[in-house]
């Protein structure tokens, strides 16, 4: 054991010797920064040189933004029209029909809405007051849900395209309020027309039910004053109840009177209806038409052109001089007349859409300081494994000699 005493030592001293130096101290890492303090300065420099410049070439983005007016319409009915909004397939549809864009931008929108971004994410509803201007009036007004239009934000890489887009979610937005108020419109007027034309239908056999019933009396009367011609010197002056069938009791003639007067009116309320089934046969048959021009892909403009167009097609073979037909004309242009109000004037931009860039709220700032941290790391990283080396690289450059 005595002999092998040194050796042993020795061995020992010589593991201890070659152990890396891996501990680090705070005094270690300030120094070796130090040391290298040029190089880790350079290193954030760069770092701070290449976010600078995703930020400005590959990372810009610009923003489109708008404000569409809505007048004419509720909070209540836009919800109810804006539902299709967030469709992805109705808005991608949409947008390759129209070809507001061109079709590299276009893709680039369609992978977007794909891969998850809803187009309602670009829109947001605007109020008279916001919640902040409620907290700062003495007495809250009945109006602080009024509807105004809808805010348009978009954004792209490029500036030309986010101006587009926003222009072309107005014109999108528009579309779906004004085909929204379409279907609504005619879906209640042919409820109302169905059921209006069954009434007439029921009222007009009802009523020429009670005049064959009337013009039998009639007749019958007729025959029986031919029988009794001496009747009609009977003094007519008498009080007769006319309750449980009394007017049987009256002179032939005053009953035959009655009679007369009875399918008079008669046929004049029969006259009524059907000039009111008429009127309302039209109307259905133009509503029916017109359900058939909605389609998703068509803009507002060419929905109300749609109407105009079947408004033609259901006068044919019809006089539109018949009282009738101009009844049922005066509404329908009524209402085609409130659709070209909502298209032209009520649903329009306040301004053309302005293009910014999209680095709001600090985020520009942000970014430059995660690129700056980023740096820091990387630099005090650098003089770290340096120092490293610069401490064990002859323990392993003396091991792998051996």
């Amino acid at each position: 054991a005595s002999h092998f005493g040194p050796f042993v030592a020795n061995s020992n001293l010589m593991s201890t010797s070659r152990a890396p130096a891996n501990n680090f101290s705070l005094a270690d890492v300030a120094l070796a920064v130090w040391t290298r303090r040029w190089r880790v300065t350079l290193i954030v420099i760069a770092t701070l040189a290449l976010g600078a410049g995703y930020m400005f070439t590959v990372g810009t983005r610009y923003r489109g933004e708008a404000f569409l007016r809505v007048a004419m319409t509720t909070l209540p009915d836009y919800k109810k029209y804006s539902t299709p909004l967030g469709d992805a397939d109705r808005f991608v549809a949409w947008l390759q029909a129209r070809g507001e864009l061109a079709a590299a931008d276009a893709e680039n929108i369609v992978r977007r809405v794909r891969r998850g971004e809803s187009p309602t994410s670009w829109i947001t509803p605007r109020f008279a007051l916001t919640k902040s201007d409620v907290r700062d009036l003495t007495e809250i007004p009945k109006d602080t849900g009024a509807f105004l239009g809808v805010d348009i934000t978009t954004d792209a890489p490029d500036a030309d395209t986010a101006v587009k887009l926003a222009r072309a979610l107005t014109n999108y937005v528009r579309d779906i309020i004004i085909e929204g108020r379409v279907r609504d419109l005619t879906l209640v007027r042919l409820a109302e027309l169905e059921t209006q034309s069954g009434n007439l239908r029921a009222s007009i056999a009802s009523g020429n039910n009670d005049l064959g019933v009337l013009q039998h009396k009639r007749d019958d009367l007729a025959q029986l004053r031919s029988r009794y011609p001496g009747t009609a010197r009977f003094d007519t002056r008498q009080v007769v109840s006319l309750d449980n069938n009394g007017e049987r009791f009256l002179p032939l003639n005053v009953q035959l009177l009655g009679v007369e007067s009875e399918i008079v009116n008669t046929r004049e309320q029969l006259a009524r209806d059907q000039t009111r089934l008429d009127k309302t046969e039209f109307m259905l048959d133009y509503f029916g038409r017109a359900r058939t021009t909605i389609a998703a892909d068509r803009s507002a403009p060419e929905l109300v052109a749609g109407l105009v167009r079947v408004r033609g097609e259901a006068l044919q073979k019809r006089d539109p001089a018949a009282g009738a037909i101009r009844e049922g004309l005066a509404e329908i242009d009524g209402d085609i007349s409130q659709l070209q109000l909502l298209v032209n004037q009520a649903i329009k931009l306040d301004a053309e859409p302005r293009r910014a860039l999209a680095w709001e709220r600090f985020r520009r700032e942000i970014l430059m300081l995660a690129f700056l941290a980023i740096g820091l790391l990387l630099g005090i990283t650098y003089a770290l494994v340096s120092e490293w080396w610069r401490r064990n690289r002859a323990l392993y450059v003396a091991g792998a000699g051996q």
